[in-house]
């Protein structure tokens, strides 16, 4: 009887414990079990029976002569678990599953913690980017950040203008409103379409104030409609005219265009397509550097020679960057609305190695420095453009600092003060030993022709060159350049100066530092001239064509505040439209030595900045009518690559960018 007892007191036991978890801290031991995910506490108990069999998923005992078979099974989150321990011990444990398992009975004998991802239920803080194989969207969904979203769809299969359609979906154009909306391409103006299409799974249009008609159709019931060209000797009567309008939409040095100027009749009473009759006058180079440009200033059409940059060639009626241009940038991704500078302070030589020179060599000692590009405020915005565009652009505020670009010598370069004559003098104005060297500013090579202190102790103006050629030709003596075909002489060197001839346009007397703009609107500077007067004495003169000179003063180095405007080809930029503070450089002067220390420049806007999509911060500069070359030192570039509106983010690239 009391062994009867007994086993009946133990099987009740082993019920009570396999159904209720054992509380924190009692007895047995923690233990992770061999196959199982163990994320919490796992408690076990060892009984001692008279023998123990463990078989898959259970166990056999004997107990005072009593047999029995305990099977593992599932309590709640739990693995309840049998093992032998020993040959005389019976295991018991109650294993917990991790919070994103949960613990399923496959078989008879099988209980086990498995995910709660592909359990087929759809289970709390699960989405369909975390486990699409419960959560699943619909066939006209698709997942997005985690939430099922309508599939955007559009019945003209695009940006299309030759069709009109309609799309529906999630609203990509206004970030304070994400519903769902159908929009219907429509008639902005006669020759205007506002085009919506999917972009990223939302809707979106091509242009808000509408996108212009390819050239020879108009706009009729949402879509371009080709016109009918009227014969010009007949009088129709026309409701509208169009003195001008421009493919490239203004001065777009980089894009071949063409304006039509005409009168059209684009909408009949009967709603038909309507007819023009028109002149079209296309861009064309003018040379293989220079691209005439044809635009509209309100209805009147006008044309204008634009000089390619250095790096480009017109080609097509369009300035396109020389295939020998290698881009060298960093991308970046600025959230929305955040400070350029409050997310990326600066840019220097371990991002862009190949665009830090690192020495200048001054009477065969190299004096080496680093360089440092510091990032302006400019932020990603939805906003709306001076083009009347509303979209995400790369957005620079009026009067918002740009960009800084420093330069700091690690040992200091110094220069003996001498007069012109070389006599080293307290008084004197020149700093000869930095003349004549090569230094590099942000991967642009410069050649200082002339170093002088302006306004006595505690002052200093340098004077750079660079260009797209540099050679030395003697009196008399003609060259052809393959550049652009240049064929240049020079006629006459003398104490007053050198004369040259340049594709046989004469140049007035140019002396050392000068530059003379030609009528081709290529700049030819000089850098050296040598005039040995005595019978038989050298005659000749250094010169770049397609020259800029940079000229760098600070009239009180070392006092802060103590800015002078950056000159450009002779041209201060500090009244101009992107106000340059100002150049400040740092050194020592002792009257005997000038020693520099660093170089900064400044650079804030004077205007308002748009970057659009796959632009740059040049041409955005460019569209309001103001010059690139002041984003110092003219090899640095922002381009607004993409945005992201999933993450509310944009991809900028900075450094050195070539036009694509």
């Amino acid at each position: 009887m009391g062994k009867l007892l007994l086993g009946i007191l133990f099987v009740f036991f082993i019920f009570v414990l396999s159904c209720t978890p054992p509380p924190p801290g009692g007895s047995g031991e923690d233990t992770a079990l061999a196959g199982q995910a163990v994320a919490g506490r796992t408690t076990c108990k060892d009984t001692r029976v008279d023998t123990c069999v463990e078989t898959e998923g259970s166990i056999t005992y004997t107990m005072s002569g009593v047999f029995k078979t305990l099977t593992n099974f599932c309590s709640g989150k739990r693995v309840v678990d049998y093992s032998c321990s020993r040959k005389d011990l019976l295991r018991l444990c109650n294993v917990p599953c991790s919070a994103s398992q949960t613990c399923i009975q496959s078989d008879a004998t099988t209980a086990k913690c498995v995910p709660l991802c592909g359990n087929g239920k759809v289970d709390a803080g699960e989405t369909c980017s975390s486990c699409p194989r419960d959560v699943r969207c619909a066939a006209s969904e698709q997942c997005q950040t985690g939430v099922c979203t309508p599939i955007c769809e559009d019945s003209d299969g695009g940006p299309n203008l030759l069709e009109k359609g309609t799309t529906k979906g999630i609203n990509g154009m206004n970030p304070q409103y994400h519903g769902l909306i159908t929009a219907t391409d429509f008639c902005s103006s006669p020759y205007q379409v506002v085009e919506y299409f999917c972009q990223n799974n939302t809707v979106v249009y091509k242009n808000q104030s509408g996108t212009l008609c390819p050239y020879e159709s108009g706009c009729q019931n949402g879509s371009c409609v080709p016109f009918v060209v009227i014969n010009t000797s007949s009088s129709p009567t026309y409701n509208r005219t169009l003195t001008c309008r421009d493919s490239d939409e203004g001065l777009n040095y980089f894009r071949y265009g063409n304006i039509y100027t005409g009168q059209c009749s684009y909408i009949y009473s009967d709603g038909g397509a309507g007819g023009c009759r028109y002149n079209k006058t296309e861009d064309f180079c003018l040379s293989s550097q220079i691209v005439t440009e044809y635009y509209c200033d309100g209805l009147i059409p006008r044309g204008i020679n634009y000089t390619c940059p250095s790096d480009s060639l017109c080609q097509n009626g369009a300035c396109v960057q020389n295939e020998l241009c290698e881009s060298e940038t960093i991308s970046l991704t600025l959230p929305l609305g955040i400070e350029l500078s409050t997310f990326r302070s600066n840019v220097s030589s371990q991002d862009l190695p190949t665009m830090f020179g690192k020495a200048i060599v001054i009477n065969g000692q190299a004096y080496h420095y680093s360089q440092t590009l510091f990032l302006g405020k400019g932020r990603i915005a939805y906003i709306e453009s001076d083009n009347d565009i509303l979209d995400y652009h790369f957005f620079v505020p009026y009067d918002f600092f740009i960009g800084s670009y420093l330069l700091q010598f690690q040992t200091l370069p110094n220069s003996v003060i001498t007069e012109k004559d070389g006599i080293a003098i307290s008084s004197g104005t020149v700093l000869k030993d930095f003349e004549d060297t090569s230094i590099s500013l942000f991967g642009k090579e410069y050649f200082i022709i002339r170093a002088t202190r302006p306004n006595s102790q505690g002052s200093i103006k340098l004077e750079l060159m660079t260009g797209s050629v540099k050679d030395t030709l003697s009196e008399g003596e003609q060259r052809t350049y393959q550049w652009r075909d240049y064929v240049v002489t020079i006629i006459s060197v003398d104490e007053e100066g050198v004369r040259f001839s340049v594709n046989g346009e004469n140049t007035s007397k140019l002396l050392l530092g000068d530059i003379y703009t030609l009528n081709d609107r290529v700049v030819l500077g000089v850098s050296d001239i040598l005039f040995q007067n005595y019978v038989g004495g050298i005659h000749s003169a250094t010169f770049y064509l397609n020259a800029e000179k940079v000229e760098l003063r600070d009239d009180q180095i070392n006092t802060p505040g103590g800015y002078n405007d950056l000159k450009i080809n002779n041209k201060s930029f500090g009244d101009s439209g992107l106000r340059v503070n100002g150049v400040k450089i740092n050194g020592i002067d002792n009257n005997i030595t000038f020693s520099l220390s660093s170089l900064e420049v400044n650079m804030t806007s004077e205007d308002e900045y748009f970057v659009e999509r796959l632009s740059t911060l040049k041409e955005a500069i460019r569209d309001v009518g103001e010059e690139e070359a002041v984003l110092f030192p003219g090899s640095w570039n922002i381009r607004f690559r993409d945005y992201n509106p999933a993450t509310q983010t944009g991809t900028l690239e900075i450094g050195k960018i070539c036009l694509s």
